[in-house]
């Protein structure tokens, strides 16, 4: 698969917060790739050894995206939710789930007045809960009572508020063409084979009880022998742009392909606009937001002609929502890997343990530090202060043994991370402390380091683990707190930008771009600070003495 878009180096896989799924890579994966703003190199030496999953990673808006197909020819539920467990182990920090792709849409019956509020090929619909109707309803998986009455036992979660509090801008503009970022995403598209409106003129709808009639030399409905007077008459659209719906998703293993049938059960779940194969194998794990372009009709006549532009409008929708949404506020969404465990009281004894455990590991790696000679004991950067002067200047030689004592530090505090997860370890301030300090010394690393590939590693991580240090400083409630959090996650992107520049150019588009983001995060971070005057004093001084001039062009 060519494609146009500009490359940047691979991230770590923690630095991905958004997942977008496609059940349909034949004619999915392209629209969700041309959405990017970047291409990532693929993280391969990181991922989990028993993910057999194929990714594609890049940049969206300031979001990094991770784009995880289904296999081709393995629709359903099953194959959904085998897509999605793997993803999870590899990508550890993902919040927002997106599924994007097609479905066979439900016509409103009878055909309203006003065509904007009918159901067309080509348009986007999203999952959306409404009076006591959830967003996604499994409706082949129910409890049989008798031949005239059966149980519904399949309801899914619906996506989270802040999902939906985000689409609130569609809801007062739903012809997406008005919107000029639709259409722009909708001409990324534009030289690609197929994913062009196919015309009004093609957009039929049959009575119910008329099946398709099939031509000997059709390999793909063309509805050139079906009855036209059965075509169902419905109030013209006066243009070719999509509309947004938002209602019910009808989820379940087989493609509904009867129109009948499709009246049914639309008739009995009122807000229906769409049938699909996968969603109820993942909203469990993932509560995310389902959208799906309308490729034909749930009927016989299913023709392949939409399939493409059905996918083209879901993913510029996608695209058009995730500019909506500040990458920032994806990072305040919960994690749904993470299962909380009540502590019983035969945890108590391995909860005590696992504290002291943590303190030694951090204690440990203090002293080591103390004692590695001329080290950066002070905040860990690549300046060193010289007390006899009393001031900071540029480490020039790197003091003997320093990677190999970095080294055993990181392995201590690794070693603190695997007793954070024990059950009954709930202080925020003990898991910013813990993450903090790896923050600082994986960025430490990088400038003792010479490989490029293990630079990358080490930096990365280094960011990956100031998302978990962020997490917990919100916890505390303690706005200084995440500042300095955030300063230091600021300092570690700077560092990544310049290991770019160093090889990509300063003048690189991508690279301008990623010092211009350090720069304006590092500001930020300070300006939250200037609180704690002791602490925005020093962090400023050193802010401006290394990282903003390095940065700034």
């Amino acid at each position: 698969m060519a494609s146009s878009i500009p490359k940047l180096p691979s991230l770590f896989p923690g630095r991905y917060t958004v997942a977008w799924l496609c059940a349909l890579p034949e004619v999915e994966l392209e629209p969700a790739i041309r959405m990017l703003d970047y291409e990532h190199e693929r993280p391969v030496q990181w991922l989990n050894d028993q993910d057999e999953n194929y990714y594609y990673y890049g940049d969206l808006n300031g979001h990094n995206v991770v784009i995880a197909p289904m296999p081709v020819d393995k629709p359903g539920k099953i194959s959904a939710s085998l897509l999605v467990k793997p993803l999870q182990r590899s990508f550890p920090n993902l919040r927002l789930y997106l599924f994007v792709g097609i479905g066979g849409g439900v016509p409103r019956s009878p055909s309203p007045s006003n065509a904007i509020e009918d159901i067309r090929l080509g348009d986007v619909v999203i999952g959306w809960a409404e009076a006591g109707v959830p967003a996604i309803v499994e409706y082949d998986y129910a409890r049989y009572i008798d031949k005239s009455q059966t149980e519904l036992l399949g309801s899914v979660d619906n996506p989270q508020r802040i999902l939906i509090n985000h689409l609130t801008p569609f809801l007062y503009n739903i012809v997406l063409g008005d919107r000029p970022g639709f259409k722009r995403n909708l001409d990324r598209l534009v030289d690609e084979r197929g994913y062009q409106h196919p015309g009004l003129q093609n957009d039929m709808l049959f009575a119910a009880k008329h099946k398709h009639t099939k031509v000997a030399w059709e390999n793909d409905p063309i509805c050139e022998a079906c009855d036209a007077s059965q075509q169902v008459q419905r109030s013209p659209r006066s243009t070719d742009k999509a509309i947004f719906h938002r209602g019910t998703i009808l989820s379940g293993d087989l493609v509904m392909m009867n129109a009948e049938d499709r009246d049914i059960l639309s008739r009995k779940y009122y807000n229906a606009k769409v049938f699909e194969m996968e969603a109820a194998g993942i909203m469990a794990d993932t509560h995310g937001l389902i959208i799906r372009g309308v490729s034909d009709y749930a009927d016989s006549h299913k023709a392949s002609k939409w399939r493409k532009y059905a996918a083209a409008t879901a993913a510029a929708f996608a695209r058009e929502f995730l500019c909506e949404i500040r990458a920032t506020a994806i990072n305040d969404l919960p994690n749904h890997q993470n299962i909380l465990v009540p502590q019983s009281n035969s945890q108590s004894s391995s909860t005590s343990q696992a504290q002291t455990d943590i303190q030694d590991s951090l204690d440990d790696g203090e002293r080591r530090l103390l004692e590695a000679p001329q080290s950066a004991t002070a905040d860990y950067q690549y300046y060193l202060y010289d007390k006899a002067n009393q001031l900071w200047k540029p480490r020039r030689e790197s003091p003997a043994n320093l990677l190999q004592t970095l080294q055993e530090v990181l392995t201590l505090l690794e070693r603190a991370t695997k007793h954070l997860k024990c059950p009954g370890i709930s202080d925020p301030k003990v898991r910013v402390k813990v993450y903090f300090r790896l923050i600082q010394v994986e960025r430490e690393i990088t400038f003792e380091c010479r490989k490029g590939e293990e630079q990358d590693h080490h930096v990365e991580r280094s960011v990956a683990y100031g998302n978990e240090a962020l997490q917990a400083a919100k916890e505390t409630h303690d706005a200084v707190v995440v500042a300095h959090v955030e300063l230091e996650i600021a300092f570690s992107k700077g560092r990544e930008a310049l290991l770019w520049a160093e090889r990509h150019g300063r003048d690189d588009r991508g690279v301008k771009l990623a010092r211009q983001d350090a720069v304006q995060q590092i500001n930020a971070a300070l300006w939250k600070m200037r609180s704690r005057k002791d602490l925005y004093e020093k962090n400023k001084k050193h802010a401006d003495e290394y990282w903003l001039e390095r940065l700034s062009d």
